[in-house]
């Protein structure tokens, strides 16, 4: 059984019983920034290992915070975003 949250004007999301509304609210957010660093690494023609290293982070744990699978720290996000030269408001959904 489950039951559907309203994200946005258009996103519906599934929610089930196990899972808390804010806790499925947190997953797509965590997807949301992972395609913003991703977008913004594509315009700047960079690989993942590239933002990585000037961000001092592994570069399969870089990869996972675009896939939306991890949950980096305030301190990590301001590192990636030194590194592909960016504004935290072009990332961050909020």
């Amino acid at each position: 059984m489950s039951y559907w949250v309203q994200l946005s004007s258009s996103i519906f999301v599934p929610v089930f019983p196990h899972v808390s509304e804010s806790g499925v609210i947190l997953f797509y957010m965590w997807k949301d920034i992972g395609k913003k660093l991703r977008e913004a690494r594509d315009r700047k023609k960079l690989t993942q290992e590239q933002v990585a290293k000037q961000a001092d982070i592994t570069g399969s744990y870089y990869a996972r915070i675009e896939r939306g699978e991890e949950n980096p720290s305030l301190e990590v996000l301001k590192k990636l975003s030194k590194a592909l030269n960016v504004k935290s408001s072009e990332i961050f959904p909020f």
